[in-house]
């Protein structure tokens, strides 16, 4: 079988699946606007570089689709299965995950994604959208919603388009920003003061080949950003939330979705990440073998629900732990020492563990 990787970002993500996926025999081919000077598994292969600007970006994947004629082709950026969704070129039955094109709106929007789970009668933070950019009108749901207010926009963008703001003016300020640069009114959130969940899992038309849900103890940039630190748990609520949601939609392949918890231990839906998400070696980490199931299910091979992870189990995602703030060397190394860290490196897979030993290298050097 042959994977075609679209690495939209070039900043390792593609290297680190590439080891993921090789050992299930598979051959991946990675496709990037550069080369990468390290080492990959022998059945891993660099294409040669091209322009993936969003404007060429189809154009470049329908040559190496004809160059390499792929069994699957796995984007990792969101902007690029919209456009890919949207234009439906012959190719786009390769794509993972699949989806029912009739929710397309939905994936695209985050507001009308919440509106489609909270129909499915999944509990969604209290959210509105201005009729415009008044800031009079702005001002009235910010004084319903109270503050400490969220302030988000449409789109996922690894944390970007989501602001917590404590005062008027800081909430009026943001919404302005990502308004500006998406050219789209952004939502009013109800603020809610609790831990983040990630539910992850492998899904065929919605139901669930392999799940586990994770507490996002940590995430860069704090409150808002993707996990970098987590802790397996018991939620029953969220395996029936989340199939809820998952089994309406009909979506199949790995996909993640965010919770988050209340102080009265009500959990609300905030979103779904269409893709393999951010922080996916959490499945290691719970000796789930999560690529030999998705290698299973590309070849048709009938495999059972599997639900059952040990809980209370850490995970952190490395490099990426050691560079919060502050950023420095001294902090760096404290958290290096950890023995969650050590732990979490890649000493199985000699050829990711080189290249995040090379990303610590150069972060020590800056």
């Amino acid at each position: 079988m042959k994977i075609l990787l679209v690495d939209e970002w070039g900043a390792g993500n593609s290297i680190r699946l590439a080891n993921d996926i090789t050992p299930t025999g598979a051959s991946v081919y990675i496709l990037r606007e550069f080369n990468v000077n390290i080492p990959l598994p022998r059945n891993a292969h660099l294409l040669p570089p091209v322009s993936l600007a969003l404007e060429d970006r189809l154009d470049s994947i329908d040559r190496a689709v004809k160059k390499v004629n792929p069994d699957v082709i796995m984007p990792m950026e969101e902007s690029t299965l919209f456009r890919i969704w949207d234009r439906q070129p012959s190719w786009l039955t390769l794509v993972q995950p699949r989806i029912d094109l009739a929710w397309l709106d939905c994936y695209r929007d985050k507001h009308k994604m919440l509106e489609f789970a909270r129909q499915r009668n999944v509990p969604v933070p209290e959210t509105y959208i201005p009729a415009s950019t008044d800031p009079a009108i702005v001002l009235s749901y910010i004084e319903k919603l109270g503050l400490p207010v969220v302030i988000k926009g449409s789109t996922g963008s690894a944390g970007e388009q989501v602001r917590v703001a404590s005062t008027i003016e800081e909430a009026l300020k943001e919404f302005d920003e990502i308004h500006s640069g998406t050219n789209q009114i952004p939502a009013l959130q109800k603020f809610i003061d609790g831990p983040t969940y990630q539910v992850g899992g492998l899904f065929d038309n919605g139901r669930p080949i392999c799940f586990m849900v994770g507490e996002k103890v940590e995430t860069l940039p704090p409150v808002t950003g993707p996990a970098i630190k987590l802790e397996s748990c018991e939620a029953p609520e969220l395996a029936d939330f989340s199939m809820a949601i998952m089994s309406a939609l009909g979506i199949s392949g790995m996909v993640g979705l965010d919770f988050i918890r209340d102080s009265d231990g009500q959990f609300y839906f905030l979103e779904i990440n269409p893709r393999i998400w951010g922080s996916y070696g959490f499945a290691r980490a719970l000796d789930i073998d999560m690529f030999e199931f998705w290698h299973n299910f590309l070849q048709g091979i009938d495999q059972p629900t599997n639900t059952v992870y040990p809980i209370g189990v850490q995970w952190v995602k490395m490099p990426e732990y050691l560079f919060t703030e502050p950023q420095s060397r001294g902090n760096m190394l404290k958290r290096l020492s950890n023995q969650l860290a050590l732990k979490s490196l890649a000493w199985r897979q000699p050829y990711l563990l080189l290249h995040q030993l090379r990303r610590i290298y150069w972060a020590f050097r800056k």
